[in-house]
């Protein structure tokens, strides 16, 4: 809440989003970031998450904003909780880890909120989510996967095990890891300012990677115990810090 009015800031926010989008209702709202901005000494998503994940004493106060803790999230989705059925038709959260969504489902449950329609968090092959997807299907709530196809420098796309099984099924890399995916039960939101592209991204109804496909993709699982993101925000630190 703001300390000078003692509302809610993600009110204004919404009303602000509201009138740049020229709408007076959304269908969705997510809660983008379970923590604070960073005040770590070094971004941990980018450099390894087995490097200790060190406090600057002297950066302690460059959070955003300065007086967060990790009731503030909770207490922001319930702010946010109370605009669903007039301004919003349903809220979720992004980049949760799973001891944060079970949290929230928690507090939910304490609180009688409504729990989360939509948990949209970083996936593919390299790194799976597999606990944070798990849960979600345990509470019926949709598992949304951004940056599907990795990034430049994961190299997803030329990833020899990806190449080979697009080839085989001729198809391209990209509708093999969207393809794992979808498979996998995850919403996908791929992105392409590219019209070719895009027609390519959504033409993934008319095959199925077999299960030994899907097996060898599955092992392609790099990321640390507990990583919940490796592509996104480089300038933050691992959510699961807070």
């Amino acid at each position: 809440a703001d300390p000078k009015t003692g509302k809610p800031k993600c009110d204004a926010e919404l009303n602000k989003s509201l009138r740049k989008l020229g709408l007076d209702y959304i269908d969705l709202w997510l809660l983008h970031w379970p923590g604070p901005g960073r005040h770590l000494n070094y971004p941990p998503v980018k450099q390894g998450m087995t490097r200790p994940k060190t406090v600057i004493p002297d950066n302690e106060n460059t959070k955003v904003p300065t007086d967060w803790g990790p009731e503030m999230r909770l207490q922001t989705w319930k702010f946010m909780a109370k605009h669903v059925g007039e301004k919003v038709g349903s809220i979720g959260v992004c980049n949760f880890s799973v001891r944060q969504l079970q949290e929230l489902l928690d507090y939910c449950e304490e609180e009688s909120l409504q729990i989360p329609a939509v948990v949209q968090n970083e996936c593919h092959p390299l790194l799976q989510g597999t606990q944070v997807r798990e849960l979600c299907k345990s509470y019926g709530i949709v598992f949304q996967a951004y940056a599907s196809l990795g990034a430049g420098s994961l190299g997803l796309l030329e990833n020899p095990s990806v190449v080979k099984i697009a080839t085989n099924l001729g198809v391209t890399p990209s509708q093999v890891l969207l393809r794992w995916a979808f498979q996998h039960e995850c919403a996908v939101v791929p992105k392409s300012v590219n019209p070719e592209r895009q027609r390519c991204n959504i033409d993934i109804f008319n095959f199925e990677l077999p299960k030994e496909a899907m097996e060898e993709l599955n092992r392609l699982e790099t990321a640390e115990k507990g990583q919940n993101t490796m592509v996104g925000w480089l300038r933050e630190h691992d959510p699961d810090f807070y």
